[in-house]
């Protein structure tokens, strides 16, 4: 989900304002495949892409793309406690050219703590998948994290939309009305004993 909304912003920065203003940079050095899978999105793209393995390789890449309007750095995919997540975010945050840090969490998969841990943002993906959203809606709202995107589905950049609170509020509930339907149907198995 993370490395495909990376796909998705820069699609849609791409056709916003051109594929000269976009670059791409990947930190993910642990994830087998993961640097092949975003170079896959920048050849379709057509916008050059930096793999950096460290804090100084990865501003040589910023200063690099200075005069683009959007860069987008694609991390590893790690678990919220790995303290190598930790590690990333920090590169990131001392970088001498400001950063946005936005993390991407799973509606389909349960959130159950997770800190600002120097993160301005949140995006949430696979929305097509998840049986609810509202544990992921209130560890957002505990961590005083605001939601900047929403994405469901795979077609880049078309399944990435700025979030609406209204819309994830209406779908958080939707989803409750769902289940308590559910709970509440008669069971086939009703009067066996």
């Amino acid at each position: 989900g993370k490395t495909s909304t990376i796909a998705k912003l820069a699609g849609r920065a791409v056709l916003s304002h051109g594929r000269e203003q976009v670059g791409l940079i990947t930190m993910d050095q642990y994830r087998i495949g993961g640097q092949e899978q975003l170079a896959t999105f920048a050849t379709l793209l057509d916008v050059p892409l930096q793999s950096v393995s460290d804090g100084p390789e990865l501003y040589a890449a910023l200063r690099d793309f200075r005069n683009r309007r959007h860069i987008f750095v694609d991390t590893a995919g790690m678990g919220q406690r790995d303290p190598r997540l930790l590690k990333q975010i920090e590169v990131l945050r001392d970088s001498p050219i400001p950063v946005t840090v936005l993390g991407v969490l799973s509606a389909s998969v349960g959130v159950h703590s997770l800190g600002r841990q120097g993160l301005s943002g949140a995006i949430i993906t696979k929305l097509d998948e998840a049986a609810g959203v509202g544990g992921t809606l209130d560890t957002l709202i505990r961590a005083q994290l605001p939601v900047a995107y929403t994405s469901s589905g795979q077609r880049v950049p078309d399944d990435l939309q700025p979030a609406r609170a209204g819309e994830l509020i209406a779908l958080a509930a939707d989803w409750l009305r769902q289940r308590r339907r559910a709970d509440a149907a008669p069971s086939s198995r009703a009067g066996m004993t």
